[in-house]
């Protein structure tokens, strides 16, 4: 988590400390600068502390990724493994947490759950404070939220379909026991590595709308919970990047074997997937899908 920061601020820092205009949705507004990420959605380019997605996605994981993120490097295999035993150990969601999940309408957006989720993790980290980002407890705090977030996703995709929600296991890697945790079953390595490679790309994004959120929060002095939420919700809002990482999904397991080589093309009405049509409007490629492992 980044230090606090008075991030809005910034936005009244420009035209001579004089704010002469509404700028509705602070469109075209520069709040600041990432330090993490960059991205050029029109050429197909996002890389992540230098390194390339494309590399990333065909040579990495989710795990050294996020490791890549929070610490400014890439780890090494001692880290990496340690990293890796403390997400498996850490999966398990509280039974209080749970129930709260099955009080809720199934007809809920998952958005919405996963904020009220994350929202909940508070109670029982009170001691998890913005004001001391560093700190062993805050870290922790921190580090609880990744691996529970693909076990909160998979216990709502089941739950509010009826079903009882799946315990995590403690044998299987992020992207496979996400999948574990939706169908019972072990998935198909190819999907395995779709997911993985999607959650590399969806990673950090720059400043977009929920991480300039979370940083508002975050500056404020909330604690992570809360400020991971608030960026959770924002999602909802501009969720383009959470539907195109399903549609990529189901596309792939439909037809793996016909992506093209130089990539995933956007811009066409593709067909029904799942009883759903996709039609994704933009001439954007996703970067990396082109780069998956074999």
């Amino acid at each position: 988590m980044p230090k606090p920061l008075v991030v809005a601020a910034l936005l009244f820092q420009f035209n001579n400390n004089d704010m002469k205009e509404y700028i509705p949705g602070l469109a075209g507004v520069p709040a600041t600068k990432s330090a993490i990420s960059s991205i050029d959605g029109e050429k197909g380019i996002l890389a992540y502390r230098g390194y390339s997605i494309q590399d990333l996605v065909e040579h990495s994981s989710f795990e050294e990724t996020a490791l890549l993120l929070m610490n400014g490097e890439l780890p090494s295999s001692k880290e990496l493994t340690n990293f890796k035993n403390t997400l498996k150990k850490r999966n398990e969601v509280k039974r209080k947490i749970r129930h709260l999940l099955w009080s809720l309408p199934s007809t809920g957006h998952s958005m919405d759950v996963l904020q009220t989720a994350i929202a909940s993790m508070a109670t029982f980290y009170p001691d998890a404070v913005a004001s001391e980002p560093d700190s062993v407890y805050t870290q922790n705090a921190l580090i609880k939220i990744i691996s529970n977030m693909s076990t909160l996703v998979a216990m709502w995709t089941r739950i509010s379909r009826g079903y009882d929600p799946i315990p995590p296991s403690n044998k299987m890697s992020y992207a496979e026991n996400f999948m574990y945790m939706c169908f019972g079953e072990e998935s198909d390595p190819a999907i395995v590595n779709l997911l993985d490679a999607s959650l590399i790309l969806h990673a950090e994004h720059t400043i977009n709308a929920s991480t300039f959120s979370t940083m508002v929060t975050a500056s404020s002095l909330a604690n992570p919970f809360a400020s991971i939420a608030a960026g959770v919700e924002l999602l909802l809002a501009h969720c383009m990047a959470t539907q195109m990482k399903m549609f990529s999904l189901c596309l792939t397991k439909l037809a793996l074997q016909r992506m093209p080589a130089n990539g995933l093309k956007i811009g066409s009405k593709i067909k029904k997937l799942f009883g759903v049509w996709v039609i994704v409007n933009t001439k954007q490629k996703i970067p990396g899908l082109q780069f998956l492992k074999k």
